[in-house]
């Protein structure tokens, strides 16, 4: 196998071989409980052995390259280029195991990867079995959640800086709005937070002249 890191340290390519398909998961059998039959789920021998060979490979390249476990909530890309054996296989059935597999060793959590098939070939030379080129990176949007782009995202900041509730410390809205979470609070159309409530600062009064006493 292939591995390398770039100079970028948010970006990770490695190579795996080619993972089960998501249809061949899991294995079921029935099972019998008393008078009663039902249906039990576990990993298929394919699963396991794909997991098996592997995850080693991919902690060893982890620790070659220095790779630090994605613990935030950041979306990242998972391009992918696949070299099958065969035409008849689907490359959308790949993502289930590879990305499980990578849990807990590239990422706290599959849900913030975004799978995405980028080219397939069909090898049929012995010098290049089938196999998945795959390059993780943050995605383009990572760090500004749902605004559309970094001038989107700095107007806002400018205008959250007027807002009461930013200044004091209790807004929780812009927080939602960097995980990706369109809420009700959002406005689609001038894509402007509704809570936003500007803070007035009273000038402060001239203080008041004392009154002459009237000499006698």
């Amino acid at each position: 196998m292939i591995d390398k890191k770039k100079d970028d340290k948010n970006v990770f390519e490695f190579i795996s071989n080619m993972p089960p398909s998501d249809n061949a998961y899991n294995e079921y059998k029935v099972v019998k409980k008393g008078k009663k039959s039902y249906v039990q789920i576990f990993p298929s021998e394919e699963y396991v052995k794909y997991k098996t060979f592997f995850i080693p490979y991919l902690k060893k390249i982890v620790k070659k390259f220095e790779w630090e476990m994605i613990k935030e909530f950041k979306h990242y890309y998972l391009d992918l280029i696949i070299y099958f054996n065969r035409t008849d296989c689907d490359p959308s059935n790949r993502f289930k195991t590879l990305q499980d597999s990578c849990t807990g060793i590239l990422w706290f959590d599959d849900k913030i990867v975004l799978g995405r098939v980028n080219r397939v070939y069909y090898t049929y030379n012995e010098d290049c079995r089938q196999h998945i080129e795959c390059k993780l990176y943050p995605c383009e949007y990572a760090d500004i959640g749902i605004f559309n782009d970094d001038e989107e995202y700095g107007e806002f900041i400018k205008n959250c800086e007027k807002c009461k509730n930013y200044k004091v410390g209790k807004c929780k809205t812009l927080g939602e709005y960097m995980l990706y979470k369109i809420t009700k609070d959002f406005d689609l159309k001038t894509r402007s937070c509704l809570k936003f409530k500007e803070e007035i600062i009273k000038t402060p009064k001239a203080p008041k002249k004392e009154k002459k006493e009237k000499s006698k």
